[in-house]
């Protein structure tokens, strides 16, 4: 497996199948429009239908494949503006079949020309991959089931998310919330990326989809996995709804839920169509299955939970160590169980010794998260933190005036799960069994049932009538 091409008088190993590098060579004759070498204009043309950002193209052709690491020595030094297909060849290999080493590499040099990138540098980088990834996932299958839009600042606001690990040690000493804040003049080696990029899932997942469909190679179905990071949205009338969700807002929701529950949302309440209502709320999520709960504030704040079981009216403290806390505005960030309480969700009402609305963290009367019967006003206290989820405050204030609330039902829709499981019990049985009145009629006539022996002997319950029965059988006998 795999094959060679000439690098600097030594021999490149190609982490390629044969059919593979066929699916190269036709994309590099597509490029060059059957040349044996393409222009940097060819290549950009090529990219820019397939949504790369223009400048990451152009150092992708300049800092990646047209660079001393990648070409042959005779083939450069002819061609200083043009490439090969050795080199291209090169290039998809680590771009596609890479390890995290050769992934590094490239993705430092789409940042900079040094040997190490800066932090505004990788900002850059990132926004750009970012914008190019969102172009890709405007062409999906998902995408078509969804009417939203692209924030100014949510680029910026997701890429300060995914670097705040790189950053973060380089923050340490400053005062205030540094977790988004981009460190000055600090550069990073590809030691230092490396650690950072195996870390970062999100990371990976945007650099390996955007390439795979710039050069798809998809000969075995192993970029299959790669779908994009938007579900399914299903039962929702975007006649009637507009969501506060932008497209960058969804990825992130999507990044942080459990496998199970990424591909298929369905919006079960927003005040928009329902009104502001508490008793709406109620009606319209509760029995519904595991959910994600949006919230703005008349701030512009944008936060929210997510509640792995459903919500159930109780008087008591719920949930599980699933459930989370999340804000999407000014920032994105997610706040997991600390493990100090189990308060994890409160939904109640009509009690009036206890307090009546929704809740998640914290305690009694101070959640990390709460939404009040009124339906109007709700509060995040966390002083210092929310004991239960570690999240600061979520609102632009500690006691918030709700604008806008979202309730979207996540994986597979319980109902159609029930109804699933009763097909499944009524294939395992007779038409007969379902129509009783056929089976009497049948009985009538003098037929018999032919399938009546032919199946497994049901378990018999034995009932407390029966147990009478059969003791007193014992006893007489």
């Amino acid at each position: 497996m795999g094959g060679e091409s000439s690098k600097g008088g030594e021999k490149t190993i190609l982490n390629l199948k044969p059919e593979e590098r066929v699916c190269i060579q036709q994309i590099y004759q597509t490029i060059s429009d059957g040349q044996t070498h393409f222009s940097k204009e060819q290549f950009q043309t090529y990219t820019s239908k397939h949504q790369l950002d223009e400048s990451l193209s152009s150092k992708l052709f300049g800092n990646v494949l047209h660079n001393g690491d990648l070409h042959s020595s005779d083939q450069s030094s002819v061609n200083p503006g043009s490439s090969s297909i050795g080199e291209f060849e090169v290039m998809c290999s680590k771009l596609l079949k890479g390890c995290s080493t050769e992934k590094v590499i490239i993705l430092r040099k789409l940042s900079s020309k040094n040997l190490e990138a800066s932090a505004t540098e990788l900002q850059q980088c990132l926004c750009s991959l970012l914008r190019s990834y969102v172009g890709v996932v405007q062409n999906s299958i998902q995408y078509q089931t969804w009417k939203c839009h692209c924030a100014e600042d949510a680029c910026d606001r997701l890429v300060r998310y995914l670097l705040q690990d790189l950053f973060q040690t380089n923050l340490k000493h400053q005062s205030g919330d540094s977790s988004q804040c981009v460190p000055v003049s600090v550069s990073y080696s590809d030691f230092v990326l490396e650690d950072w990029f195996v870390k970062s899932p999100m990371t990976q997942h945007i650099f390996d989809l955007i390439f795979h469909s710039i050069f798809p190679i998809d000969i075995d179905n192993s970029s299959r996995l790669l779908k994009p990071m938007i579900p399914v949205v299903t039962d929702t009338n975007w006649t009637k709804f507009n969501t506060i969700l932008g497209l960058e807002d969804i990825m992130y929701l999507h990044h942080t839920l459990p496998a199970s529950f990424k591909s298929e949302w369905r919006l079960l309440f927003s005040n928009t169509l329902y009104g502001d209502s508490f008793t709406q709320l109620v009606s319209h999520i509760v029995k519904k299955g595991p959910n994600l709960l949006v919230i703005r504030d008349k701030d512009g704040y944008v936060f929210g939970g997510f509640n792995n079981e459903g919500w159930e009216i109780n008087s008591k403290f719920s949930g599980s160590s699933n459930c989370y806390l999340f804000t999407l505005q000014p920032q994105c960030s997610m706040y997991t169980a600390t493990g100090y309480n189990s308060n994890f969700v409160y939904f109640n009402k009509g009690v009036q010794t206890l307090p009546n609305g929704l809740g998640m963290g914290g305690q009694l009367d101070y959640f990390g998260l709460w939404i009040d019967q009124s339906f109007n006003i709700g509060h995040s206290k966390a002083q210092p933190k929310c004991t239960t989820y570690g999240s600061p405050q979520l609102s632009a204030k500690p006691e918030f005036q709700v604008d806008i609330v979202e309730v979207w039902g996540v994986g597979k829709n319980p109902q159609e799960v029930d109804s699933d499981d009763e097909d499944t019990q009524n294939k395992q049985k007779s038409i007969l069994d379902r129509d009783p009145e056929s089976k009497a009629m049948l009985e009538l006539l003098g037929k018999t049932q032919v399938s009546e022996g032919l199946r497994e002997p049901e378990e018999e319950v034995m009932t407390e009538e029966l147990k009478k029965k059969y003791n007193t059988i014992q006893k007489l006998i």
